[in-house]
């Protein structure tokens, strides 16, 4: 009977049934990775402890999950790892199709002797945990970093397996501090790859070699990214991608009109920044420039931060000029009589 089949089955969830112990099981028998909190400084504050208010030190902390673990985790399963190690092939010239037809991938000496090297692009956003009202807004804001390979097929990387969170910090502690020291475990983990890491994937030791293609976000986080001026609305020269003033925007339309910036002179402002002998100096420059800071993203090897934090398409082209540019052809169109509002409203 059925009855005597299960007689002696014992249940394999009966020491699971908290989530203390599925937590316990998952660390001792998974490839957990461990998160870590990094004390980033500390701070004055009140705390209510037994219905009296008391002041107290508390930490201004982030939570890094280590990004050379996690990549190790990601290729420990062995389809994700064929699919990273066999995306190999390249567009026919002329055509850019993947991160491998352009110049930043064929320029990187990484990716010149690691032809299957891993391409990571990191991502950046800021999150309003909840929906407040008036002085509490941004009160729960969080700063999201996750990264993904570029090694994944297209068609895969965009899936939410594809895109792993790398690092967890409030928006005001990240204002307070800066980029500069909340990416610092990134980067220096991302060193690591680049001058070659060993993997353990699938009980073998594996050197790989990698490096940032791309850092990718909205365009405010752009430029907090590449420490630019993001209330561009003071700054001489307001785009990170070139060195156009307010009345070149205005009438101005095609990249050959401008002057684009270039790692070598991002550097020299950078350091005419640094080398200020007074403080109102600085902010001057820091207006001119349209730069705040040296970047730390600068650290990473073979990486140029003038032309690896690429324009949001989704803000600044679908949601943004595309729709008037679209506009103005339908009403030329229209205007010569190529094509009329009612033949186009008929169309399939």
């Amino acid at each position: 009977s059925i009855d005597e089949v299960f007689e002696g089955f014992e249940d394999p969830f009966s020491n699971l049934q908290t989530a203390n112990a599925q937590s316990s099981f998952i660390q001792k028998n998974m490839k957990y990775v461990q998160p870590v909190e990094y004390i980033l400084g500390r701070n004055i504050g009140f705390k209510n402890k037994g219905n009296k208010w008391q002041m107290c030190e508390t930490d201004d902390t982030m939570v890094y999950i280590p990004i050379l673990e996690s990549i190790e985790q990601l290729l420990s399963n062995p389809r994700t790892y064929d699919l990273v190690r066999n995306h190999l092939t390249k567009s026919k010239e002329g055509i850019l199709y993947d991160i491998r037809d352009g110049l930043c991938w064929k320029s990187n000496p990484i990716f010149q002797l690691n032809a299957d090297g891993l391409q990571v692009v990191l991502y950046h956003d800021e999150v309003e945990l909840c929906n407040p009202l008036g002085s509490h807004m941004g009160k729960h804001k969080v700063d999201l970093y996750y990264y993904s390979l570029g090694n994944i097929d297209p068609r895969f990387r965009s899936k939410l397996c594809a895109i792993r969170l790398v690092a967890i910090v409030k928006a005001r502690d990240v204002a307070k501090y800066g980029h500069g020291k909340i990416l610092t475990p990134i980067v220096n983990d991302l060193e690591k790859l680049a001058a070659g890491h060993i993997f353990d994937i699938d009980r073998c030791s594996v050197k790989l070699y990698g490096a940032v293609v791309s850092c990718i976000g909205d365009t405010e986080g752009q430029h907090q990214w590449g420490d630019f001026k993001v209330g561009v609305g003071f700054a001489h020269q307001k785009c990170r991608n070139c060195l156009c003033r307010f009345e070149d925007m205005q009438e101005k339309f095609t990249a050959t009109q401008f002057t684009l910036r270039n790692l070598a002179q991002y550097e020299q402002h950078c350091q005419d920044i640094e080398d200020s002998p007074t403080e109102a100096m600085k902010k001057d420059l820091q207006t001119t420039y349209g730069i705040v800071d040296r970047s730390i993203l600068s650290e990473l090897s073979h990486f140029d931060i003038t032309a690896q934090l690429p324009q949001d398409i989704m803000h600044v082209l679908l949601e943004g000029t595309v729709q008037y540019e679209v506009r103005f052809i339908l009403q030329h169109f229209f205007d010569s009589g190529v094509i009329t509002l009612k033949q186009l409203n008929s169309l399939d």
